[in-house]
C-alpha cells in the first residue's frame, strides 16, 4: 500500500489492512516453522550415540503458533506520534517527487 493509498482509507480499513497482512506474515512464519520441524526432526538430538533423542518433544515445544498468532490481536504498547498537516504534507510532497 502506497501512502497515497493510505491516505484515502479510514483509520479502520487502515487496522483491518495491517491485522490481514499480520495475519499473512504469521501463517508464513507457521509453514516455515513446520518445514523446520521436520528438518530438525532428523538433524536435531540431544545426547551421543544409541543415546540420542529428538531435542523437542513434539512440534508445540519447537514453535507455539497458537502463542504467536494471539500476539497479534494484543494491543500496541508504544503509542505512535501523530502527525500534524505539516508532517503530512512534507511526506506526500516526498512520495510525489520519489515517485516520478
Amino acid at each position: 500500500m502506497t501512502y497515497i493509498e493510505a491516505a484515502n482509507t479510514t483509520l479502520e480499513q487502515f487496522y483491518i489492512y495491517n491485522t490481514a497482512y499480520a495475519i499473512q506474515q504469521e501463517d508464513r512464519r507457521y509453514h516455515s516453522a513446520i518445514q523446520a520441524w521436520f528438518i530438525q526432526s532428523v538433524k536435531a538430538t540431544k545426547g551421543n550415540g544409541k543415546s540420542a533423542k529428538s531435542a523437542y518433544k513434539n512440534f508445540e515445544d519447537f514453535y507455539n503458533h497458537k502463542e504467536e498468532f494471539d500476539k497479534l490481536f494484543e494491543p500496541e504498547q508504544p503509542a505512535r506520534k501523530v502527525l500534524d498537516l505539516a508532517d503530512k504534507n512534507r511526506l506526500l510532497n516526498q512520495a510525489m517527487k520519489g515517485g516520478s
